[in-house]
């Protein structure tokens, strides 16, 4: 049984890549070889060191699929993510995943799309077309939120084969059990991170170095935690005293998770950076820059009843209010109840039926 494995990993965003890692130990539980496993990301080299897996079958999803490897793949698992939008007016990441999987459907491979968030949609004709062809043609879908998939579903008339509503692949993935690489500074600790959508005005990037400096004022050791090469770019411009930028580009999740473990708060801009930091039960604060942000930090964190601790893309500058909500988060005694995310389970149903079905 070969399976070809894809989505949006593999280019050095430590969220997208944890959700790769619980399906790998999945299909290694399915009695499947690593051997026996083609990955299609972003950068081959990176794959292979990443995710300790043989260069050879790490493959570049830039490229078309190859008819070697559409020719030997029975069965097509697309790992979790947020492609499937009008999040830029090129559509390009629901074009790439248009592309990848309809490459599979047309050859007649059967497909799992795991742990999608949907939208936003319904600004864009043909991405709408795109989308609503693409959820259609897989076997089954599952999508890591109970808000906005099904309604963007609705919106372009989409009736998936089958549906499940689940949580984010990388939910259950645990804190590294390993000394961090790095020393921490003693005392109280507040982790920040910023994506493109909270650093891409200079309102934004004001209103960042003030929460640093603010939360530096109230006694925080401030750490900046990067979840991708771009964060890290930015980072590295904001020169604000009193905090620590991190070099995570060689991190696991799991490490990252570690790391927000140790912290007393997390403000986040980064969707994964929220689901490790909840995850972790960590008091958290997520800010949405922009709507597609918000969908899946207010999908996740509805489902674990803070939902108001997502902060919409117009506040992102408000500092006061971002500060009010982290206060009334550290104060909170809720604690969040974790769902179990349904679509590993479903995909060994699925994939023992397809095993005996060949």
């Amino acid at each position: 049984m070969k399976i070809c494995v894809t989505g949006s990993f593999g280019g050095g965003d430590i969220g997208d890549d944890a959700m790769v890692f619980p399906h790998l130990s999945n299909l290694a539980c399915l009695g499947v070889s690593r051997e026996d496993v083609w990955l299609i990301g972003f950068q081959p080299d990176y794959m292979a060191r990443h995710f300790s897996h043989p260069h050879r079958l790490c493959l570049s999803c830039d490229a078309h699929v190859a008819k070697e490897v559409l020719d030997s793949t029975d069965l097509l698992l697309v790992t979790g993510g947020g492609t499937i939008n009008t999040r830029a007016q090129d559509g390009w990441s629901l074009r790439r995943m248009y592309r990848l999987v309809m490459a599979f459907v047309k050859h007649g491979t059967p497909v799992f799309m795991s742990g999608q968030t949907i939208g936003p949609l319904g600004v864009e004709p043909d991405h709408d077309a795109l989308a609503k062809e693409l959820v259609e043609s897989v076997d089954i879908l599952t999508v890591r939120d109970m808000l906005y998939s099904r309604k963007y579903l609705e919106k372009i008339g989409a009736q998936p084969k089958q549906l499940a509503e689940t949580v984010d692949d990388a939910t259950l993935i645990s804190p590294d059990d390993r000394p961090l690489p790095i020393e921490l500074p003693e005392g109280k600790r507040a982790a920040i991170n910023v994506t493109v959508y909270t650093f891409d005005t200079p309102e934004k990037v004001e209103a960042i170095k003030t929460l640093c400096h603010r939360l530096a004022c109230m006694g925080y050791n401030v750490l900046l935690v990067p979840h991708h090469p771009w964060d890290h770019e930015a980072m590295m411009s904001l020169r604000v005293p009193n905090t620590q930028l991190i070099d995570t580009t060689s991190w696991l999740g799991i490490t990252t998770k570690r790391l927000f473990a140790e912290c007393d708060l997390v403000i986040a801009g980064r969707y994964h950076a929220v689901v490790f930091a909840m995850t972790a039960g960590v008091p958290c604060v997520g800010m949405a820059g922009n709507h597609y942000s918000w969908i899946k930090q207010h999908g996740f964190a509805d489902q674990l009843g803070v939902g108001d601790r997502i902060v919409p893309p117009d506040k992102v500058t408000d500092v006061d209010n971002i500060l009010e909500l982290a206060m009334r988060s550290m104060k909170s005694s809720v604690s969040y109840v974790i769902p179990e995310p349904s679509s590993f389970h479903l995909f060994r149903k699925w994939f023992k039926e397809k095993t005996c079905s060949s």
